[in-house]
């Protein structure tokens, strides 16, 4: 029986980002006030507006995966359960995984067999995910390693189950 392991998201910077939004939001809220306030109803004051509820429905979404401290990522004899996909891709279909930059920003990608399988099987915003990843010739199934509190962690327990770091793929 092997070890399970648990992979988590950095808290330090879910709390740095909430904090972060929380000002933006209430910088923008002061600046929207004062606009409403001087100017009335203009582009300028709608545009505010528009930023503070965008801003807000982040800051919430960031708060809450603050608050529930998910792993991000669980592997365990089963197969590999992606949090951000919400799937469990099971270790016979896993073929490999490799890391690339994306827009200056590190991805950790796993090689699917059969990948059409695990994509029917999203829900729309998961699935519209992954199509976007296979669009842009990428493997569906990827894991944003800037939000890990332990990438090392995730890489040892890879190579736990023995799941090979494969050359990167184009499709």
């Amino acid at each position: 029986m092997q070890k399970k392991y648990y992979i988590y998201r950095s808290r330090g910077k879910l709390l740095a980002a909430t904090l972060f939004l929380l000002l933006l939001v209430l910088l923008f809220s002061f600046v929207g006030v004062f606009l409403l306030f001087n100017r009335g109803v203009t582009v300028d004051t709608i545009a505010n507006i528009v930023a503070v509820v965008f801003l807000f429905i982040f800051y919430s979404y960031v708060r809450k995966k603050y608050k529930e401290n998910k792993p991000e990522v669980i592997l365990n004899e089963e197969g590999l359960y992606l949090e951000s996909f919400s799937i469990l891709i099971r270790w016979e279909d896993i073929d490999g995984y490799y890391i690339q930059k994306v827009l200056k920003l590190p991805f950790l990608f796993f090689v699917v067999k059969n990948e059409e399988k695990y994509i029917e099987q999203l829900k729309r915003v998961n699935k519209n995910k992954a199509l976007t990843n296979v669009d842009n010739e990428l493997p569906a199934f990827d894991v944003y390693l800037g939000v890990l509190e332990n990438k090392a962690e995730l890489i040892k327990a890879l190579e736990d189950y023995q799941v090979p770091m494969v050359n990167q793929i184009s499709s």
